[in-house]
């Protein structure tokens, strides 16, 4: 019962006790608590000041090693010093800046709540709620129960939050969306061009002692890797399926109106452009429970099919072939029946795998605590970390099983582990060790890191960007590249027709569609254009080859469809504007007035890029940014009015006091319990009555979040 329950309120639970430990800030696309060292602020290195917020530096290398983890896992981990090259860095500071701003206007404006109505906020919460959205008064008596939660400190976390969010609708509330700006973007997103391309990369030529660098700075990297073998029983997680799905499938092969079909029962994110997916091609990027498209034909409908989040039904609409590539594509829209295993299925697949493990353990056994609890035992295929396809082993899963068993040694039973698609019991059977390679047996590979390590230098961006301004000014086409630059070797390129719903990576340069399309849509075909960057920092120049608007029947089927979805899309859009707006006047106000100030040595130090003394450390580019002002935030920094309003804590600040939260001095008040027998099992607050105003004065009853602590 308490795993169920910690399982079900996780996020709750963990607020509360970071509301113990830690100050909370609220950023840009979530939370995220940092850690400190109990050491009163005011005495640690801050890297900026807001009104006398400090934003230590701790807190700031805390942050950025978190942003470095999630990046991590979508390929290598970037380095401190890459971190700041590339921008983020800057981009963290921001973010912490502009949280405290909102912090400080929201204490600014006084604002109180009165207690009923922050308990009836917190009851809206998500761990409140049963899976149909209505608020469960047993999950709500289950935290209730907790004495030890300090609910005092609980209260008054949700009452900053609701402040923060009070500044922000108030930045945003004049944010407007007119209807001939969502037509015209309707018009580009369905727009379709074809291009020509070139690349903008001068050579790089490395040298034997470079090659040779990079190889010296780790030769464990291109060694054999590790390889290892398991044992492993997999107890099931995936939901059975509703029966819903076969009904709909019979429905759709009956003639039903498959587009109908999805605006009622699917649970898709495509739901509201009517499933539609685009069309799509048969490759590495297409995700597994997608691949069954392809065996259909025009018109088919496939059976429900297992995959993230419930079973997906496809209908192909229409097929052809693309001109380059030559593959078969097909244009195929999707329904989602969401499905999800049942709490009490899940605690128990939950609890046999314990139980396995905890007998396997004891007795060095996996096959035999197996057998005794009637599962049966597989055998993976050799993996390394590296490998993606393990044998005997869903391609869901095999992430988690070659990340936890990483680390394992042999015959070593580690606890049992959630992956996507079952719980995982194992035991590592056999270790290959890594067996190291000489340079000479892995050039090819040296050579392309080496190459890679030296186009993400300086002086490598500084020469591109040198011969992009040079042709900006000397060549009116392609052609006019590969003749007056032979030294780069360019070719020119040809991409097939796409609009910026359907850009297909695998064939392309991995710019943003929507740059392309932005630059393209008032020009006609051959028509020279750049240059264009792209996520990698890549350069290129485009001519049009054609230009396709969408046709009568697009206009009057798809627009009505995606209206909505491109409204709420807008909106955001001017909210993030507004906000960004907002705090940049903020920002400059604190500064005329003398309360911000940001020290660059300080930022520079917990990168640690220089020493106590401002000695660097290693890098040549650090000296440059020591004495660059941080005024002003990034022009890219996206803010959403979303990712500012969330339910996470707010930093418990007081006037003259660290950002830390109080001890619990008074008796906390706990809400009451809710009658939460059979009668009354899906109660939900009661729409219809007031929610009580805000206000910018003290009422005149105090909330209890704000009394007066009691002397110990």
């Amino acid at each position: 019962m308490i795993q169920d329950m910690m399982r079900k309120h996780k996020r709750l639970f963990l607020g509360i006790v970071l509301v113990l430990i830690v100050p909370m800030f609220v950023l840009w696309g979530g939370s995220f608590g940092m850690g400190g060292t109990g050491a009163d602020p005011r005495n640690v290195e801050a890297v900026a000041v807001v009104a006398d917020r400090p934003i230590s530096a701790e807190d700031f290398r805390s942050y950025l090693m978190s942003e470095r983890q999630q990046r991590g896992q979508f390929g290598q981990a970037p380095t401190l010093d890459q971190m700041l090259q590339d921008g983020t860095a800057m981009k963290a500071l921001e973010n912490l800046v502009s949280s405290e701003i909102i912090s400080e206007e929201a204490e600014k404006g006084k604002y109180a709540f009165d207690r009923d109505y922050i308990v009836e906020k917190i009851k809206d919460k998500p761990e409140f709620k049963n899976d149909q959205g209505q608020f469960d008064p047993k999950f709500w008596n289950d935290i209730v129960k907790r004495k030890e939660i300090p609910w005092n400190q609980f209260y008054e976390s949700e009452r900053q939050q609701l402040a923060r969010n009070l500044v922000i609708e108030r930045a945003v509330a004049s944010a407007r969306v007119l209807d001939e700006d969502l037509r015209k973007q309707f018009e580009e997103n369905n727009t379709s061009i074809e291009l020509k391309y070139i690349g903008v990369a001068p050579k790089i030529e490395p040298t034997e002692e470079q090659i040779k660098e990079t190889y010296d700075q780790n030769p464990d990297a291109y060694a054999l890797p590790e390889m290892r073998r398991a044992e492993f029983v997999a107890i099931s997680l995936v939901p059975p399926k509703p029966a819903l799905a076969d009904e709909l499938v019979q429905r759709a092969r009956a003639g039903e109106d498959f587009l109908a079909l999805v605006t009622e029962h699917s649970t898709s994110p495509t739901k509201d452009s009517g499933g539609d997916l685009g069309w799509m091609s048969d490759g590495p990027i297409v995700r597994p429970h997608q691949k069954p498209v392809f065996a259909l034909k025009k018109g088919e409908v496939s059976e429900p099919i297992d995959g993230p989040n419930g079973y997906y039904i496809y209908k192909v609409e229409d097929e052809r072939t693309d001109p380059v590539s030559n593959l078969r594509e097909v244009k195929v829209r999707e329904i989602l029946v969401a499905a999800k295993l049942d709490e009490a299925e899940y605690t128990a697949a939950k609890d046999k795998a314990n139980a396995v493990q905890a007998k396997a353990k004891e007795t060095g056994d996996l096959r035999a605590a197996t057998t005794e609890a009637g599962l049966e035992v597989q055998t993976s295929g050799p993996f390394s970390v590296e490998t993606l396809n393990i044998e005997n082993v869903p391609d869901a899963d095999a992430r988690f099983l070659r990340s936890r068993l990483a680390a394992v040694a042999l015959n070593e039973i580690p606890e049992s582990f959630e992956a996507q698609r079952n719980i995982y019991v194992t035991k590592v059977i056999e270790v290959v060790p890594a067996v190291p390679q000489p340079l000479e047996s892995v050039r090819e590979k040296v050579l392309e890191n080496t190459i890679a390590r030296l186009g993400s230098t300086p002086e490598y961006r500084q020469q591109t960007a040198e011969l992009t301004q040079k042709i900006s000014a000397s060549a009116k086409s392609l052609q006019d590249i590969v003749t007056q630059y032979p030294e780069l070797g360019a070719t020119i390129e040809t991409l097939p027709a796409f609009s910026t719903k359907t850009y297909d990576f695998s064939k392309g340069p991995m710019w943003n569609p929507r740059d392309v399309m932005a630059l393209a849509m008032d020009k006609e075909p051959g028509a020279f254009i750049g240059p264009i960057n792209d996520f990698t920092g890549k350069t290129y120049f485009v001519e049009i080859v054609s230009k396709t608007p969408p046709d009568e029947k697009m206009l009057a089927e798809d627009w009505p469809l995606e209206q909505k979805t491109l409204r709420e899309q807008a909106l955001q859009q001017e909210e993030a504007r507004r906000i960004e707006d907002y705090l940049a006047y903020l920002r400059e106000d604190l500064m005329n007035k003398g309360l911000y100030d940001v020290d660059n040595g300080a930022f520079v130090r917990a990168l640690g890029l220089v020493d106590e003394e401002g000695n660097p450390t290693g890098d040549e580019t650090t000296a440059d940014i020591t004495g660059a002002p941080l005024t002003t935030p990034p022009i890219d920094m996206v803010v959403t009015p979303e990712a500012v309003g969330t339910d996470a804590a707010a930093p418990a600040t007081a006037e003259g006091e660290a950002a830390t939260a109080p001890a619990e001095t008074t008796a906390p008040i706990e809400p009451a319990p809710i009658d939460d027998s059979a009668a009354s099992a899906t109660v939900t607050p009661d729409p219809a009555e007031p929610s009580p105003a805000a206000t910018e004065t003290v009422p005149s009853e105090a909330p209890a979040v704000e009394e007066a602590p009691v002397q110990q």
